[in-house]
């Protein structure tokens, strides 16, 4: 069989599932996950903007109430040595200008939303079982059996368009994080 043939299998196949209305169901259903993301990270954002304009003398409060606490313990407790690390921490950031409050951002939005592709798998397997199934359903088996194509080669073929289709999934991912990740956060 030559690569051509191949080549034409999972165009075939590819060519299968974008007419399913369940690929474009799979697109808005991992578009649901992000939308759902974003909302959170909006308000997280609207929180923490109360919280970034005085970090500074909370920071402060909070290294006294460490010192205060550090003259009643002993110096070699476990507490005490993690209390003495969050002061030097907290005192490096004021020193600095380093805000503790998590800065938004475009690609910190798409980070977060690189967790979605786990369910990714979910929708290959539907997709891998809908294939084989459809063959049969459609009567394109028997269309393909006549073809000068093995049995092997058109399994190969199928799992290359699924391997095609989760780079599809992941990029559509990338482009749903990138959109709302840039009007969540005015890009």
């Amino acid at each position: 069989m030559s690569l051509s043939n191949f080549i034409a299998l999972v165009a075939n196949e590819l060519r299968k599932i974008f007419i399913q209305r369940s690929f474009i169901i799979s697109l808005i259903l991992l578009l649901i996950p992000i939308i759902i993301l974003g909302r959170w990270d909006y308000i997280e954002k609207e929180r923490g903007v109360s919280k970034a304009e005085n970090w500074k003398t909370e920071l402060r409060i909070e290294n006294q109430k460490i010192e205060e606490g550090l003259v009643d313990q002993s110096a070699a407790s476990e507490f005490a040595k993690q209390q003495k690390e969050q002061y030097e921490i907290n005192k490096y950031r004021i020193e600095h200008n380093l805000s503790p409050i998590q800065q938004h951002s475009v690609l910190d939005f798409m980070k977060k939303g690189a967790v979605i592709t786990n369910f990714i798998g979910i929708l290959l397997i539907y997709f891998a079982s809908s294939m084989m199934s459809k063959e049969h359903q459609w009567k394109t088996i028997n269309f393909l059996l006549v073809k000068p194509s093995t049995r092997r080669m058109i399994y190969y073929a199928k799992f290359v368009s699924l391997a095609i289709l989760y780079f599809i999934f992941s990029f559509a991912i990338i482009i749903y994080s990138f959109i709302i990740g840039s009007l969540i956060n005015k890009f």
